[in-house]
């Protein structure tokens, strides 16, 4: 399935679609089986209900082998937990602002791969990452923001992260713009 296809299967949403992976397996004494099936759900619609059917085959099915027995707690430990996000879709009509709220999201898995996105966008980027600094609520999102604009050697972003973040009321935030001003590229 193409990445810009990706849809809530709930709600029908393609703002940010988290692709997400329950597991379940199957041990029957000397055979086991594990298999994943994924789940296309926005931020409001995700969580452990998503992955009902893999839970309850875990539940009943999954104990029966030596090796499902293993598999089986890993499996219920990512299914009770909202599954694995495998994917994050965004096809907005602002692309790198939908990246940028990707950001709040807790799994880091997702973080990382939406900063690497965020950073093959090139300068494009920078505007919109500057509105971000100033203007999240999210604090980990201007975190992160103002450690993108460190990355880029743009006088814009140096700008930005001098007028704006210097003073973001978080702390954290305040030290990441700092490390960020004085980073220098090899």
């Amino acid at each position: 399935m193409n990445l810009k296809s990706f849809k809530c299967e709930k709600c029908g949403a393609s703002d940010i679609v988290y692709q997400l992976r329950f597991y379940y397996i199957i041990g029957l004494i000397f055979y086991s089986f594990k298999n994943g099936r994924d789940h296309f759900r926005c931020e409001e619609h995700k969580g452990i209900r998503v992955g009902w059917f893999e839970i309850v085959t875990c539940l009943f099915l999954g104990w029966w082998a030596h090796h499902a027995f293993l598999w089986n707690i890993e499996a219920l430990a990512s299914n009770f937990r909202g599954g694995i996000i495998v994917n994050a879709n965004v096809s907005s009509v602002s692309e790198i602002q939908s990246l940028i709220k990707v950001l709040g999201v807790k799994e880091m898995r997702t973080v990382e791969k939406t900063v690497l996105a965020i950073l093959k966008k090139g300068d494009e980027a920078i505007k919109p990452l500057i509105e971000a600094l100033g203007a999240n609520k999210d604090p980990q999102v201007r975190l992160y923001s103002a450690y993108l604009l460190g990355e880029y050697e743009n006088p814009l972003a140096k700008e930005g992260l001098q007028k704006i973040g210097l003073k973001d009321k978080d702390s954290e935030v305040r030290k990441q713009v700092i490390k960020s001003l004085t980073f220098e590229k090899k």
